[in-house]
């Protein structure tokens, strides 16, 4: 479900889009243009400003002199310094692989992030802190949310080749055909907070104790730890 991944130059070459919520990272945008990078504002009809929008940045766009300083120099150097390390996130908090073009990729991503009949409905699936309970949401028996979510994970599966999130200070890929765990209860989309709040104190405990970051094992350890005080495992 969520295996580590090492976001060399090579590894990120595969990728083609990356996503991120613009209010973590500002003023990114005048390097994007002078650079010539194409980029695009999501749901700017659903946000009414597009400093609230997340932003699309088609990565095949970076010209191939630059690539390697744009890894290393923003992608791997800009990130969230919260006080819980499960908060830590890259610029890259999404790495899609996709054969669509930046159009159908735009219009998907806002397909995807509006659900159910109202456009006041947003499913911020784009923020690693939800979209790490993407399988625990969209596992075939939970029937909770089937007419809000009607086709939701089809809609993912059918057009992301690969998909990498960012959280805890990791990239980690995630596949909704695969799962490290079996579920015996519905996810309330309402309990995702209380969750991350628990994952994000056994984590910083965890810091403490070792004085060091915990292995990346762990912490799937963690969220396993976490789903069954709330019986979803």
């Amino acid at each position: 479900m969520l295996n580590v991944i090492d976001l060399n130059l090579e590894n990120f070459k595969k990728y083609n889009y990356m996503v991120y919520e613009q209010r973590f990272f500002p003023n990114m945008i005048e390097i994007y243009d002078g650079n010539n990078i194409k980029y695009k504002y999501l749901g700017e009809d659903v946000f009414k400003k597009k400093y609230f929008c997340p932003i699309l940045v088609d990565l095949n766009s970076i010209s191939e002199d630059i690539k390697q300083s744009f890894l290393e120099e923003l992608v791997l150097n800009y990130y969230t310094r919260f006080v819980n390390y499960f908060d830590d996130m890259y610029i890259a908090q999404n790495l899609i692989k996709s054969t669509l073009d930046l159009e159908e990729m735009a219009d998907l991503m806002v397909k995807l992030m509006v659900v159910g009949n109202s456009r006041k409905s947003l499913f911020r699936f784009y923020d690693p802190r939800v979209s790490l309970h993407l399988n625990a949401l969209m596992y075939d028996e939970n029937k909770i949310y089937r007419n809000i979510f009607s086709g939701w994970k089809e809609k993912f599966l059918n057009n992301f080749d690969e998909y990498i999130i960012c959280i805890n200070g990791e990239f980690r890929g995630l596949n909704l055909n695969q799962d490290d765990f079996i579920y015996n209860k519905k996810l309330d989309i309402s309990l995702i907070d209380d969750i991350n709040l628990d994952i994000k104190k056994e984590i910083n405990e965890m810091v403490d104790n070792l004085r060091k970051l915990p292995r990346k094992e762990y912490f799937i350890e963690i969220v396993s730890n976490v789903y069954k005080k709330y019986g979803v495992i």
